[in-house]
């Protein structure tokens, strides 16, 4: 589809929704928006907090506790199925009422003519306490209208001391990141537009057609620039940042950068990055130097990349004499392939978990798998049926149908709805919510996946039968529950807008904790059968995310912002204990005894171990040579290959026919091998 039929589509998904009461229009479109600018990387997550007062507005807000770094976001909905224009004077227009809401925040009477329950105090108050914290605030401007023409951006600025930056995401972005084959726009740094000239560089390897290699002393001041423009876009192929594994901020860093600048290239380890092209040209002095990177992406020093932008911003360091040692590889063929391998390799100094490799982690395949495969039962008043999508790897759905007819793209998408496709970090937080830990799923979407993927990567390892058939059906019983919950609050009578997210998580661990009290456990197979919620979890659901929407707004002195508080262990201790009038009988409809549940998750591992087996060796039979070499050779060079697996892989050159215990010895090394990203 062109972008004018694409906007025509997301229209009519946005009305959809609000007229079936997901949400209001405004809301459905933000969520549509936060979703595509975080796959994107252009932030890592957003609170809606819609306010508006004459000349204010703002519509969510995320705060960064280890950069100390604040992004507000406001929203331009434009009520039109036809692609509207945006132009340069709407977006300053939007930026400086969200900038003059941040500006009264920080003034001393503005939270005094505000009702305490409004979005617009809860962020001003939580505006107003980090004030002296806060090292930088990002706008960003979410329209569904087109721009005109591309901005090379917006001159920054301070608001009261704390630099600002500024970004854009226009329905013409939103159209090509939905449809870019990785989910995300390729990074393009032009030195020159940045205020710079060409960057010096020494070639460090024999030239190929496929591979380049340069070493090059990047000015500290250059690397927060680029972090500044780009941000956690730079680091989409560091594991570590990708899962936000990141520890509080480098002292050690941040103290060279201050005392000894100079100093810093011998100090640091530098960075490793990845590009697909590079250009060169003259600087002032006639040395030929870079002037622009395609596709770049630091794989190592991701830490080191951020210290440049927070020293700068926050201690107010002097990085004018800091340069840090940069190891370029310039790859122009098989890009996708080599740039997580030389991620993978270039953090080996540290020890890289499992979780920090989830994409390609054998749980995420398995799962994969069974999406695939496992087919739903079909919905009340529908004639067939049809599967969950789950999305292992970013913009799996979207290249399923890329290049379908009309008629087949029909197709897949009445096998695999729209609704019915997940992510990692959905089945994180319907996983997690089930787990009763509301407070974590309420830090944000990438905090909670890290929990989740360390979890479920030692669950792997200690029994991969426990992942059986079975507990993907009870995980999109999750979701259907999560999601079924997610639908009714807006409906609500009582509801008054704001804090669903929240709601729900906390609703469902409320549940889950009082069913453990008495024993029992949801009828995960019973919402499986019926592809929604039953009637008697509806009753019960309506009294409880009440309760807990009235419970969670009752913060303690020291913490008004609700949605801050909700990240607190304390406010789940608050709410887990509720004594609420729900129904025993409706609870007996909807749950099983912990028992019986006992008793199904044994039978489950039983056949899972049994359709593994299988599973495994048809894989086995079926490997080609080239692909037995490929696992040699991958074997070989991570230095796990035994005398007895050699033999083994040498006999399955000539025969697919192996004996039942070389079987197991090929079995147990391809699952290394696939633990540590090896594919087929």
């Amino acid at each position: 589809m062109d972008i004018e039929e694409t906007h025509k589509e997301f229209f009519m998904e946005v009305t959809t929704k609000a007229s079936i009461g997901e949400d209001f229009s405004s809301a459905v479109m933000f969520e549509l928006f936060e979703e595509v600018a975080v796959e994107n990387g252009d932030i890592e997550g957003l609170h809606y907090s819609p306010f508006q007062k004459t000349g204010l507005q703002i519509d969510g807000y995320y705060h960064d506790e280890v950069t100390d770094m604040m992004t507000i976001a406001v929203s331009d909905f434009r009520i039109s199925e036809e692609l509207e224009k945006l132009n340069s004077d709407d977006i300053k227009t939007a930026f400086k009422r969200v900038g003059n809401f941040v500006k009264k925040a920080f003034s001393q009477n503005f939270l005094e003519e505000l009702e305490i329950s409004s979005q617009g105090y809860q962020v001003g108050e939580k505006l107003r306490a980090e004030k002296n914290k806060i090292s930088r605030i990002k706008f960003i401007l979410f329209s569904n209208a087109n721009l005109v023409s591309r901005m090379t951006g917006m001159e920054s600025e301070n608001i009261d001391g704390i630099p600002c930056s500024y970004a854009v995401l226009d329905f013409g972005r939103y159209f090509e990141i939905i449809n870019s084959k990785t989910g995300s726009e390729p990074i393009t740094v032009d030195l020159e537009a940045l205020g710079w000239d060409p960057l010096p560089m020494l070639p460090a390897a024999s030239k190929t057609n496929e591979y380049q290699a340069y070493l090059v002393a990047m000015p500290g001041n250059l690397l927060g620039d680029i972090y500044q423009e780009f941000g956690p876009r730079l680091l989409e192929q560091n594991v570590r940042t990708f899962l936000q594994a990141r520890g509080k901020v480098n002292k050690g860093i941040q103290t060279t950068l201050k005392e000894r600048p100079e100093m810093f290239f011998a100090y640091n380890n530098g960075i490793t990055a990845t590009a697909s092209e590079i250009e060169k040209g003259k600087n002032s002095d006639g040395e030929i130097g870079i002037t622009k990177i395609e596709n770049l992406q630091i794989v190592n020093g991701g830490q080191t990349t951020a210290s440049m932008l927070y020293a700068r911003d926050k201690a107010k360091t002097d990085l004018s004499k800091v340069y840090i040692q940069m190891k370029l590889s310039v790859i122009r063929e098989n890009l996708e392939e080599v740039v997580p391998n030389i991620s993978r390799f270039a953090n080996t100094q540290n020890r890289v978990s499992e979780a920090d490799f989830f994409s390609n982690h054998p749980f995420h395949i398995a799962i994969e798998e069974k999406s695939r495969r496992i087919n739903a039962p079909a919905k009340e008043g529908h004639f067939g049926g049809s599967k969950w999508f789950y999305e292992r790897a970013r913009g799996q759905y979207r290249d399923g149908q890329a290049y379908l007819s009309n008629a087949e793209r029909k197709s897949f998408l009445a096998e695999f709805p729209k609704n019915q496709m997940f992510t990692k970090t959905d089945l994180a937080k319907y996983h997690v919510s089930f787990q009763q830990v509301p407070y974590q799923v309420s830090k944000g979407a990438q905090f909670n996946f890290l929990a989740f993927a360390k979890e479920v990567a030692k669950t792997w390892s200690d029994s991969e039968t426990h992942f059986s058939d079975d507990w993907f059906k009870h995980a999109v019983a999750k979701a259907i529950i999560f999601k079924g919950l997610d639908a009714m609050i807006p409906r609500s009578d009582w509801y008054e807008g704001g804090y669903k997210a929240n709601v729900v998580t906390y609703s469902i661990s409320w549940l889950i904790h009082n069913l453990e009290k008495k024993k029992m456990e949801i009828d995960f197979q019973k919402i499986w059968i019926k592809q929604g919620l039953t009637e008697e979890l509806e009753k019960v659901f309506a009294i409880v995310s009440k309760a807990v929407y009235m419970k969670i707004q009752d913060t303690p002195p020291e913490m008004k912002n609700v949605t801050e508080w909700c990240k607190q262990q304390g406010c789940w201790n608050g709410v887990k204990d509720l004594e609420l009038d729900v129904s025993e009988a409706d609870l007996k409809k909807i749950a099983i005894s912990r028992e019986e549940a006992k008793q199904n998750l044994s039978d489950a591992k039983k056949i899972q171990k049994i359709d593994n087996e299988i599973n495994a060796e048809q894989i086995i039979f079926n490997m080609g040579e080239s692909q037995v070499i490929a696992l040699k050779n991958f074997a070989k060079e991570n230095k796990f290959l035994s005398p007895d697996g050699d033999r083994v892989l040498e006999k399955r050159k000539r025969d697919p026919l192996l004996t039942p215990g070389d079987n197991r010895v090929l079995i147990k090394l391809l699952k290394t091998a696939q633990s540590m990203g090896f594919t087929l």
